[in-house]
């Protein structure tokens, strides 16, 4: 559980609490999915969040790549094409 997010990059300036450094574990093999609020802002047709985190466990055993497509389609399926901001994906994933 790594707690509150805080502001989006770039817009540290809005805030009024400065900026914190988190540290967790982060083994071979691990994915970091960073997206855009397009995707955690994303409503469906009864004002719904979307379940990211659900949907990423679903996942695991995919490709980087193919959970990138998954999440821009899904998302799309999921808001009923409703998309009210852009999506960005960023998958880092650790090797050995």
């Amino acid at each position: 559980e790594l707690g509150d997010p805080g502001v989006p990059l770039g817009l540290a300036d809005l805030s009024p609490r400065p900026r914190t450094v988190s540290w967790f574990p982060f083994p071979a093999g691990a994915t970091l999915v960073s997206c855009s609020d397009g995707v955690t802002e994303a409503r469906g047709v009864t004002g719904a969040p979307y379940p990211l985190e659900g949907r990423l466990e679903e996942w695991t055993a995919v490709s980087s790549w193919e959970v990138a497509d998954r999440l821009t389609e899904d998302v799309g399926r999921y808001t009923a094409g409703e998309h009210r901001d852009d999506i960005a994906v960023l998958m880092v994933r650790r090797t050995d």
